[in-house]
């Protein structure tokens, strides 16, 4: 009788340790479901798809081609009874021919093709833009044309893309520390005007006030003419319906031709827009770009409060510890 006592608390012990376990197992594989559904569904954003070709027919007139990217295809049954599909695109060129992302009907489309020499060009603002080289451009002068553009042009992009890092870095340095010396001298001339109103003082604060906001104009000035200088580089676009579109190479991130792209350069160009998305700050109203930011506030927030609270829940075990007294009961 004694031991079958003892018995039912044991057997409840374990009963409830089995729960413990099966909640833990439940959470851990809850876990990693919203880790596989986030990986599976998130990577695939970085991923190089194919640009298509696409005439469509038109409602009204000449058919359109555009570039676009396939971004899914769903199949409805209609009043009628009959599967139709339709195709969600990603045309690129939103600055042009807006939307970007638009539903057209499966049987709209009446020819598509994977052109190996189509390109997406991943701008700064107003989203990629798709469409074939035909040649790079100085000015009104040609420095490239025909097939040898896009080999040129990506050499090209990645000297402009080293000297807008170098004018940025200057206009974050150089160029605001002169707007502070300025802004501190127009202080100063300030105070000495209401100490003593007129006088050798005041007529060197003057002088340093002016000679620094001469700096700064000088300065600025010179930043502004290297950057229209930068900027006088652009790719000559031809989009899927002929239209040119002039493309500054100061606005470009990157630029790739998917249909080209192997497995290996498809996985190569995956991880880097991973660690573009991981290190660059969003850019487009939060809606290009990446965030790093966001990543060290996260970081920064958990430091903080670790910080914080670590010492109370010391305090806090201490006292329960040592010198809490235990409750009625």
């Amino acid at each position: 009788m004694a031991n079958s006592s003892f018995a039912a608390p044991r057997r409840m012990r374990e009963a409830w340790l089995w729960i413990g376990a099966g909640m833990i197992a439940l959470a851990l594989l809850l876990v990693f479901g919203i880790l596989s559904l986030i990986a599976t569904r998130g990577l695939g954003h970085f991923w190089p798809d194919d640009l298509w070709e696409i005439e469509l027919a038109a409602e009204a007139g000449a058919p359109r081609a555009i570039l676009a990217i396939i971004a899914d295809e769903e199949t409805a049954t209609d009043r009628s009874g009959a599967n139709r599909g339709r195709v969600l695109l990603r045309s690129g060129n939103r600055d042009l021919a807006p939307p970007e992302f638009f539903w057209v009907d499966a049987r709209n489309m009446r020819t598509r093709s994977r052109p190996a020499d189509a390109g997406v060009i991943e701008r700064r603002a107003r989203g990629n833009a798709h469409g074939y080289v035909d040649a790079v451009l100085l000015g009104e002068r040609a420095l490239a044309r025909g097939p040898e553009s896009w080999a040129f042009a990506e050499k090209l992009l990645a000297d402009v893309q080293l000297k807008r890092t170098r004018l940025e870095s200057e206009r974050r340095t150089r160029i605001a520390a002169l707007a502070r010396a300025s802004n501190n001298a127009q202080e100063r001339l300030r105070r000495a005007q209401a100490e003593s109103g007129v006088g050798s003082a005041v007529e060197t604060r003057s002088a340093q006030a002016d000679a620094a906001r001469l700096a700064y104009r000088e300065a600025t000035a010179d930043l502004r003419r290297r950057e229209v200088e930068l900027a006088r580089t652009a790719l000559l676009l031809r989009l899927a319906d002929g239209t040119l579109h002039r493309v500054p190479i100061v606005d470009i991130e990157r630029m790739w031709r998917p249909n080209g792209m192997s497995i290996g350069a498809r996985l190569a160009h995956q991880a880097d827009s991973i660690a573009a998305f991981l290190s660059r700050s969003p850019r487009e109203g939060n809606t290009e770009g990446g965030i790093y930011p966001a990543i060290v506030g996260t970081v920064v927030l958990v430091l903080l409060m670790a910080v914080m609270v670590a010492p109370l829940g010391v305090l806090c075990a201490l006292y329960l510890h040592e010198y809490a007294r235990p409750g009625p009961g």
